[in-house]
């Protein structure tokens, strides 16, 4: 009775760890196998042979190897989708798109050659469509809208320079543009495609060559005619201030007992108006 309750109350021994000599108890055939010789335990080999089970039927492409030429990796095109020729690609284009066949032919050369599928050959040319409508679109000339704004904008920038300088100024570079440029200067355009005689700093340009030469050549031979006398906000401060000078040399503006105080003064007031021509 005590030997049965000793046997009934012996452990049994489940799910124990296998011996680390498990493989020794594999045939030799089977143990000189790659795949158990692999294994690190019966679970590793277990997973692994898991995994080839649901492998099974798959569709596998084999990697070429490191040696492979190009009939080898022509074959993993082909299993991976490339057409049997270039013609086959079906190529998507939006309506309203138009492609040059020339290029259309030269891209589905290019695709069949790297071993392109459908999907990948038809991702990159959307992808180079887009980008060539992009440069198109960057690159087209200016509509009259457009370069009706930008006249917009530069006539208000010059008079905002020029004050009431303005007219003379325009007059002046106008002169110079008729008198010296060439019969194709009407041609050239800015690097945004806008005319170049709508461009403010070319503008300012001819202006100020006018200015030159008319202070040359003297009121009578002046280019355009003789003009009174006109002064940006720019000029005109500069004109003030060596009007007035240093009152510490007591000049004509601030000594009321100059003789030319009183033409210095007015003549001050004068300019102040070509300062602030917005204020009339």
């Amino acid at each position: 009775m005590a030997e049965e309750q000793q046997v009934a109350e012996a452990p049994v021994e489940t799910g124990q760890a296998p011996s680390e000599d498990w493989k020794a108890s594999l045939p030799e055939d089977i143990r000189d196998n790659q795949l158990i010789h692999n294994a690190n335990s019966i679970e590793s080999l277990a997973k692994t042979a898991i995994h080839a089970q649901s492998m099974i039927g798959a569709d596998k492409v084999p990697v070429p190897g490191k040696w492979a030429n190009d009939t080898d990796w022509d074959n993993v095109y082909t299993k991976l989708g490339k057409p049997e020729n270039a013609e086959a690609y079906k190529l998507e284009v939006k309506e309203g798109t138009s492609v040059d066949k020339d290029i259309e032919g030269w891209y589905r050369g290019l695709a069949h050659k790297a071993g392109l599928n459908d999907r990948q050959a038809n991702t990159i040319f959307q992808e180079y469509l887009a980008k060539e409508a992009e440069i198109a679109s960057a690159n087209a000339p200016p509509s009259e809208e457009q370069l009706e704004i930008k006249r917009g904008e530069a006539e208000l920038a010059l008079k905002k320079e020029w004050g009431k300088a303005y007219d003379n100024k325009m007059k002046e570079a106008k002169n110079v543009l008729e008198e010296f440029a060439p019969k194709e200067f009407d041609q050239l355009t800015t690097q945004e495609g806008l005319p170049l005689g709508n461009d403010p700093a070319f503008i300012k340009t001819l202006a100020n060559i006018g200015n030159y030469i008319n202070s040359k050549l003297g009121e009578d031979k002046m280019i355009g005619g003789k003009e009174a006398q006109q002064y940006t906000p720019a000029d005109a401060e500069k004109e003030i201030a060596a009007l007035r000078g240093d009152p510490r040399d007591g000049g004509p503006y601030w000594d009321k007992k100059h003789p030319d105080h009183i033409r210095t003064v007015q003549q001050v007031q004068e300019l102040m108006e070509y300062m602030h021509p917005e204020e009339e």
